[in-house]
């Protein structure tokens, strides 16, 4: 595969994650909401899961950015190597890394002193499955997109 496509599937994953994840969070969000609370105002869901993907979707393109280019780009450059296997520790180096990522900011936020402390429980709970969603969506479309694409042509060309 020419290093211009491998690019372009790059990028397209990083993008992908930076607009899916945000979505998948805010629904599973709102489905929590609703499971909690048992009101179901179908307008006021749609624009609550509309209003946190706008916003989220800025987080997690900036997130997915970061942790693409540093991470997701050399791990694939190795499973391409790799014939075959791999997912599984593709996967958690994704789910580690924007773990560490998203951890790190709140971390930093309360050693500043900016974070509210008094809901420290619930902003880990928030930032943990953040995390966990980006980490899977960056997982799942790096290994999609980027690495067995490259497996299959680096195949071709070895026969």
């Amino acid at each position: 595969m020419k290093r211009l496509a491998l690019v372009g599937r790059g990028l397209a994953a990083i993008l992908l994650t930076g607009i899916v994840s945000p979505l998948i969070f805010a629904v599973g969000f709102a489905a929590v909401g609703l499971l909690q609370s048992g009101r179901r105002d179908f307008t006021g869901i749609a624009e609550f899961v509309s209003a946190v993907w706008f916003v989220g979707s800025f987080i997690a393109l900036a997130c997915a950015m970061v942790i693409g280019l540093s991470i997701e780009w050399p791990k694939s450059y190795w499973l391409m190597k790799r014939l075959s296997g791999g997912w599984w520790v593709s996967f958690l180096i994704s789910l580690f890394a924007a773990e560490f990522l998203l951890h790190s900011l709140l971390f930093v936020d309360v050693a500043r002193g900016t974070a509210q402390t008094s809901n420290l429980a619930g902003s880990l709970i928030f930032f943990t499955s953040a995390a966990a969603i980006g980490g899977t969506c960056s997982a799942g479309f790096w290994w999609a997109l980027v690495v067995r694409p490259g497996r299959r042509f680096a195949w071709r060309d070895r026969q």
